[in-house]
C-alpha cells in the first residue's frame, strides 16, 4: 500500500515538475516504469536521479547551441570583459576594452534598487534596472550598429532549476553620437552564439530564443519547440530581420537544427499568440 502511494505521489509530482521545466517530458515514461516495477523501491531513487540529471543537462546549455537553426553562421567578433574582484558583496564589476587602449566599466550595485553604472572614457551614465534578473554573469564588447564605435552586451541570469534557469535578460548598450542608449531583450540561454552574421552582409543578426509548448503535431503527439526570432540593429533600435522568418525547432534529447514540419502555420500562430510575452523591456536613466 505504501509503495502504491509512493508511486502515485511520484508520478503526480513528475507531471507538475515536467510541466514547469520542459513540458511534460517525463510523465508518461515514469508512469510506464512504475506500472511494471512498482514493487522495486530502489527505482524511485533511480528515476529521481535520472530526472535531476536531465534537468541539469538543460541547465548547463544542453540545448544551446544544439538547436539553433544556423549552426554554421559566421560568428561576430565578441571580446569578453574581465570580471573584477571587489570587496563589496553587493556589487559586480566588469572591465571592458575601449579604443585607444582605454577601458569601460559596467558596475551592478544591488540593494533596495538595482543600479547599473556605465563608465567610459568620455562620460558616465547611471541606469535603474527594474525587474531584471539578479546575476550579472557575462559581458562583451562588439560592434553591432555599424558606426565604428564599441557596443556592449550584458547578460543577466536568475535562479531556478532545469529550463527555468535559462531565462535571461540581455542589455545592449548601443552607441550613438553623444553617448549610449540601453535596450533590454528577454530571451532564453542567451550567449555569444546568438550574435551572428547569417548571410555575411556585415550586419549582425541577434537571435531571440523562446520555448513554446505545442499541441498535437502531424504524428498526433505533443511536442515542445524552440522558437527563434531574428533581429538586426539600426542605429539604436531593434528591427525584425527581413531576410529571415521565424524558425520552429522541435525540442529533443539530442542536437537538432532542422525546422519542424509537425505544425501548420495556423498552429504556430495560435501557440505563439497564446504564450509569447514581450521581446523588450525598458531601462530608464536614473536621474
Amino acid at each position: 500500500m505504501v509503495l502504491i502511494l509512493m508511486r502515485e505521489v511520484f508520478i503526480l509530482s513528475s507531471f507538475f515538475l515536467s510541466a514547469f521545466y520542459g513540458g511534460f517530458l517525463f510523465y508518461d515514461a515514469y508512469a510506464i516504469i512504475f506500472e511494471h516495477f512498482h514493487r522495486r523501491v530502489y527505482l524511485f531513487s533511480f528515476c529521481l536521479l535520472f530526472q535531476s540529471s536531465i534537468l541539469a543537462f538543460a541547465f548547463n546549455g544542453g540545448y544551446s547551441p544544439g538547436y539553433e537553426p544556423f549552426p554554421k553562421a559566421m560568428k561576430v567578433k565578441m571580446i569578453p570583459g574581465q570580471k573584477e574582484d571587489i570587496q563589496r558583496s553587493n556589487s559586480t564589476v566588469w572591465k571592458l576594452p575601449f579604443p585607444k587602449n582605454r577601458f569601460a566599466k559596467m558596475t551592478l550595485s544591488s540593494g533596495e534598487e538595482a543600479i547599473l553604472f556605465f563608465e567610459y572614457p568620455t562620460e558616465s551614465q547611471t541606469f535603474s534596472l527594474v525587474n531584471v534578473q539578479p546575476f550579472f554573469n557575462e559581458c562583451w564588447v562588439t560592434e553591432l550598429n555599424g558606426d565604428g564605435k564599441p557596443d556592449f552586451v550584458l547578460v543577466f541570469t536568475g535562479t531556478g532549476c532545469g529550463l527555468a534557469s535559462e531565462y535571461t535578460d540581455v542589455i545592449f548598450a548601443l552607441s550613438k553620437k553623444d553617448g549610449y542608449v540601453l535596450r533590454g531583450l528577454k530571451s532564453m540561454g542567451f550567449g555569444s552564439e546568438d550574435i551572428v552574421d547569417i548571410n555575411c552582409d556585415g550586419k549582425p543578426e541577434i537571435i531571440h530564443s523562446e520555448l513554446i509548448y505545442g499541441g498535437p503535431g502531424k504524428d498526433g503527439k505533443f511536442h515542445n519547440y524552440w522558437v527563434y526570432t531574428f533581429f538586426n540593429i539600426h542605429e539604436t533600435e531593434f528591427e525584425k530581420a527581413k531576410t529571415f522568418s521565424q524558425e520552429w525547432i522541435q525540442f529533443k534529447f539530442r542536437k537538432n537544427h532542422i525546422p519542424t514540419n509537425q505544425l501548420t502555420s495556423q498552429q504556430k500562430a495560435r501557440f505563439w499568440n497564446e504564450q509569447h510575452e514581450e521581446f523588450f523591456f525598458n531601462i530608464p536613466i536614473r536621474k
